[in-house]
């Protein structure tokens, strides 16, 4: 399935060469307002662009969803925002306390967990007390390893599905994706201390 949605949306890049990264963004902008996961986005730029460029575009829409759901948090649906979190999630509230004392900390830990969606954290950001030009500068920070890691594991997935013989490319890929996962247990301990 992978290789077919590859093979219909290369035709389409190549052809509207500058006009698709402007629409990937959008459309992962979208999906972090509306509460998506967002993560097979940035599978699907490393498959698209390859690896810098893919990163590069990953990164860019990452850091526009992330600031639109802050922004939204923080303009006249932050009632509504507030409601929602609070309703569906009751440690909303310890959250935000442990943000106003070690704000960079939480943004960091919170981005480097590959269970919490990071384009999405913004909503609840948003409605603590940091600034937007502080919670931009760390959560930018903090989504590189993770936006590395899938991006090129799209790639890695990509050129495996799609060219033969590319196991050995997506092998170290997985290992710390592995890696990661078996962390990620101490990484939420830490950030629900």
């Amino acid at each position: 399935m992978f290789q077919e949605i590859i093979s219909f949306i290369r035709p389409l890049l190549d052809e509207y060469s500058q006009v698709a990264p402007v629409i990937f963004i959008f459309i992962h902008i979208a999906m972090a307002v509306f509460v998506l996961p967002c993560s097979m986005m940035t599978f699907l730029a490393g498959a698209l662009w390859g690896g810098v460029l893919g990163l590069t575009i990953s990164m860019l829409a990452a850091i526009l969803s992330s600031v639109a759901t802050f922004l939204l948090a923080r303009s006249f649906l932050r009632a509504t925002i507030r409601n929602f979190l609070f309703s569906r999630h009751p440690t909303v509230s310890q959250f935000l306390e442990r943000v106003e004392l070690h704000d960079w900390q939480v943004i960091t830990l919170s981005n480097l967990n590959p269970l919490i969606p990071a384009s999405t954290l913004g909503y609840a950001f948003g409605l603590s007390k940091i600034s937007l030009k502080r919670y931009v500068k760390f959560s930018a920070i903090s989504m590189l390893p993770l936006q590395f890691i899938f991006v090129f594991t799209g790639k890695s997935v990509s050129e495996w599905l799609i060219f033969d013989g590319k196991l050995i490319e997506f092998l170290p890929v997985l290992f710390v994706i592995v890696l990661l996962l078996f962390f990620k247990n101490r990484i939420f301990r830490k950030l629900s201390k």
